[in-house]
């Protein structure tokens, strides 16, 4: 389980290292508002490697 935990942690700062470089103004943006916007983002990216991995590891 500590596994799965870590890789999912460096997903996240990835994905987070990622969206900075394309956006940066648009994160601060989103910061700025502190909604639940924010958090949706991040999961729907988390989901969408996670998905995207299991993908790879079927083919």
């Amino acid at each position: 389980m500590a596994h799965v935990a870590s890789e999912n942690q460096m997903g996240a700062s990835h994905g987070l290292l990622s969206l900075s470089r394309q956006g940066g103004n648009h994160l601060q943006g989103i910061s700025q508002r502190r909604n639940g916007g924010c958090i949706e983002a991040m999961v729907t990216i988390l989901n969408y490697r996670k998905s995207l991995r299991c993908q790879l590891v079927q083919h």
